[in-house]
């Protein structure tokens, strides 16, 4: 499966997901990650947060051998949103009267298509872990309760 990193993030564009309310991003994440045949989780950083939901994070095994990799993007965008999205595509170029929210949702797009050109072309690539936080922009909440081992953040002697 294919994806195109522009129409990707123009359709993450579209989703509200001011600090505190990053749930459909969630839902949408969880659902393209299923679509690559992988099973994401949600923390329960919510219930301290404050969020929505909490942080999503997938595990995906490699292929070939080296140190485990961590992709992390933020679900959250800075506000005010002027009466939803309102991002319009002009050839190459998006645009609109309001947060277009390319911090982060442009990373988002790229992890996903990486995950999904990992997937499909076969690749070598260690184990990866992929962690999509909550509240960034406010303060890094999801990442400071983030309780998940990480094996990229493991400190080795």
């Amino acid at each position: 499966m294919k994806i195109d990193v522009v129409n990707e993030f123009m359709t993450l564009a579209s989703l509200d997901s001011l600090s505190r309310r990053e749930g459909s991003v969630a839902e949408y994440l969880i659902k393209r990650l299923r679509e690559l045949h992988l099973a994401a989780t949600v923390d329960d950083s919510a219930l301290r947060t404050g969020s929505d939901t909490g942080n999503v994070m997938v595990r995906v095994p490699g292929n070939s051998p080296g140190p485990t990799v961590l992709l992390c993007a933020h679900m959250d965008t800075v506000g005010p949103r002027k009466d939803g999205p309102g991002i319009a595509r002009r050839g190459d170029l998006q645009h609109g009267e309001t947060v277009l929210g390319a911090d982060d949702k442009a990373g988002i797009a790229i992890i996903l298509s990486v995950l999904a050109d990992l997937k499909d072309g076969g690749v070598p690539h260690p184990d990866l872990e992929v962690v999509f936080t909550v509240q960034e922009e406010v303060g890094l909440f999801g990442a400071k309760h983030l309780k998940a081992e990480l094996k990229p953040l493991r400190l080795h002697p």
